[in-house]
């Protein structure tokens, strides 16, 4: 019944068409476009002039997630008035092929437009382009547009390693960030500072790189209030129109700490003569330690402080016979200058008088 259809719709232009307006590249297959307009497929000569000029466009616009199911091309072309359209894709890296297996038949419009399947698409830039002619052409293409479509991944999972936690003022400190299931993610730190509320970004979205790293630098740390921060970072598919996909959450202990106190007497207890006995105390690892020694004699509950801190490491205890015999305490209480802390550690030793 197609057949016959066809062969009277052939008889039929015959009488409608100009002469010659049949040419050698007649489609075999029936096209309808719209209402009132009847024609025989691609390459059916309408006559008309060339197109000039092709245009080509993306619904939903780009970027767009790889949860995207598919995208809506429509191309456009000028001066021709009977225009068909060839659509091509072309992967990240990849050579352009045609997504319609030929031109795409007059539809009674200047537009055309072609559901391109994006569903199983990765992330990646794409390239989108049309061929453009006038039905009845017999050139590969009168006009072209080529475009790009961006499909980005989703970062879904983001994390930040610290380089030293807990530090101290004057040490640099580096944070790196790092996203899963995405290529190409781009990060933008914050950072909430001890006793505050307010979040404050401290490095935005690069406008090249990544930004994935964040150094806190000796001269910063040093001039840094001491106690527990904050850091985050959001992170997404660069060229993506979220504010973020992802983002993590660290806490990072800023203080000055010698936390490695020790005391040493020379010479060595037991002392039963008169003799100046030397309590030596240290911190190792701790630049610029201070010191406050402190002693508790024999008998006393009272322990009693030989001056306030300094940078003294020593202390010295005079023996006489009129020393009190027994067992003394000295203890030394050891902090950084820049710690905020009564002491850092502590070390306590027992020498005896007898």
């Amino acid at each position: 019944m197609l057949s016959s259809l066809q062969t009277l719709l052939k008889k039929q232009a015959a009488r409608i068409l100009p002469a010659g307006a049949v040419t050698s590249v007649l489609a075999a297959s029936l096209f309808i476009g719209l209402p009132g307009i009847i024609g025989l497929g691609t390459g059916y000569n309408y006559g008309g002039s060339a197109c000039t000029a092709a245009d080509i466009s993306a619904a939903p616009l780009a970027p767009q997630g790889a949860t995207v199911a598919s995208v809506l091309l429509t191309a456009t072309s000028t001066t021709c008035s009977n225009p068909e359209y060839q659509f091509y894709s072309q992967a990240p890296g990849g050579s352009w092929t045609p997504v319609t297996a030929s031109y795409v038949p007059w539809n009674g419009t200047a537009t055309q437009t072609y559901t391109w399947n994006t569903s199983a698409l990765g992330p990646g830039i794409y390239g989108i382009g049309v061929w453009a002619r006038n039905s009845g052409s017999t050139a590969a293409y009168e006009a072209y547009s080529l475009q790009t479509y961006n499909i980005t991944g989703n970062c879904n999972v983001a994390s930040i390693a610290d380089s030293l936690n807990p530090s101290a003022p004057g040490a640099a400190v580096t944070w790196t960030a790092s996203a899963g299931g995405c290529a190409g993610a781009v990060f933008k730190w914050f950072a909430l500072a001890p006793g505050s509320s307010t979040w404050v970004m401290i490095q935005d979205y690069p406008a090249s790189g990544s930004g994935n790293t964040y150094a806190w630098a000796i001269s910063q740390t040093a001039a840094s209030t001491q106690g527990t921060y904050q850091l985050g970072v959001w992170a997404k598919q660069k060229g993506s129109a979220n504010a973020y996909d992802s983002y993590a959450i660290v806490t990072h202990v800023l203080a000055a700490n010698c936390g490695t106190a020790a005391i040493s007497a020379a010479p060595a207890s037991p002392q039963t003569t008169a003799a100046v006995v030397t309590f030596t105390a240290t911190s190792a690892g701790c630049t610029g330690a201070q010191y406050e020694f402190w002693t508790l004699a024999p008998g006393s509950g009272t322990w009693v402080s030989a001056g306030p801190f300094s940078a003294t490491a020593t202390d010295v205890m005079t023996v006489t016979a009129g020393t009190t015999r027994g067992a003394w305490r000295v203890g030394v209480w050891v902090k950084d200058p820049k710690s905020t802390n009564t002491y850092d550690s502590y070390a306590i030793i027992t020498y005896w008088v007898v």
